[in-house]
């Protein structure tokens, strides 16, 4: 009898409500005025996997994502949609203000990351974008695409972080 270990799919995804990114970012926000950046890390270590999409815009976005690994694999292959995280007209709607991808890092190395918003997502005329980061280290580090974020070097970049309060590298504060 083989024992055949429990395996997630690399496409497998984690979304959370608006209210849950909410709260998350209500807490860290208030740690963070209060100087204790240790436990911000700590409410964003709740959130983060291996490969993240924050909405910095005041809309939904829409669109596609794929990963390739050191070894030119296609990793992960997903659509999303996030609505914009200040949206909370309605807190009876359970919307995804962000998007989390699992089990994707197979090695250190390169990775390329491709970003195709659909042209109803557009942001300041950009829907399409393509980076290459290094992964150093598969346990600690984060890929994040930030779109729109107030501050970013470009409507739609990409990013390797460790701590959730890396981010304030790449946006304004």
């Amino acid at each position: 009898m083989t024992n055949t270990p429990n395996v997630t799919p690399a496409s497998a995804d984690r979304s959370y409500t608006r209210r849950t990114v909410l709260a998350l970012g209500a807490g860290a926000g208030t740690v963070a005025l209060a100087g204790c950046a240790s436990v911000a890390n700590f409410l964003g270590d709740l959130v983060l996997d291996d490969v993240n999409v924050f909405n910095g815009t005041d809309q939904e976005l829409s669109g596609s994502i794929e990963v390739t690994d050191p070894s030119e694999t296609l990793v992960l292959d997903e659509e999303f949609e996030v609505v914009p995280e200040e949206d909370e007209e309605d807190d009876d709607v359970d919307e995804d203000s962000g998007q989390v991808y699992a089990d994707v890092f197979t090695d250190d190395g390169e990775y390329v990351v491709s970003i195709t918003l659909d042209e109803d997502s557009a942001i300041d005329g950009e829907t399409t974008a393509e980076a290459t980061v290094e992964i150093t280290d598969t346990e600690e580090d984060h890929i994040a695409v930030l779109l729109g974020a107030d501050g970013a070097n470009g409507p739609i970049e990409v990013v390797v972080i460790q701590e959730f309060t890396d981010i304030g590298e790449y946006v304004e504060e």
